[in-house]
C-alpha cells in the first residue's frame, strides 16, 4: 500500500512543485508516479479531492489502473461533458 503525497500537500508542499495547483496537474502527477515506479495496473483508491483525481487518474490512463475504489469524490467527475 503506498499513500501518495501530491504537490501543494503536506509533507511534499514545500518540495520541488512543478506545476500549478490544480487536479490536472494531480492527475498527470499521479500517472507519472506510477509508471515511475513500474506499479501498473495498480488498485487505485481515491477519498475527497483523491477521488477526483483517481478517477481521472482511471479515465486517461487505463492501462495504469487495475481497479478503481472512490470514496466521497470531490471536485469534477466528467466524462464528454456530462456528469458521472
Amino acid at each position: 500500500c503506498i499513500s501518495v503525497s501530491l504537490s501543494h500537500y503536506w509533507p511534499a508542499g514545500e518540495a520541488c512543485i512543478q506545476g500549478e495547483f490544480g487536479w490536472e496537474t494531480h492527475v498527470a502527477e499521479l500517472a507519472e508516479f506510477i509508471a515511475a515506479m513500474n506499479l501498473a495496473p495498480v488498485h487505485l483508491v481515491g477519498h475527497s479531492r483523491g477521488g477526483c483525481v483517481a478517477f481521472h487518474v482511471a479515465r486517461e490512463y487505463p492501462r495504469l489502473v487495475k481497479t478503481l475504489t472512490l470514496a466521497d469524490p470531490g471536485g469534477p467527475l466528467q466524462i464528454d461533458g456530462m456528469s458521472a
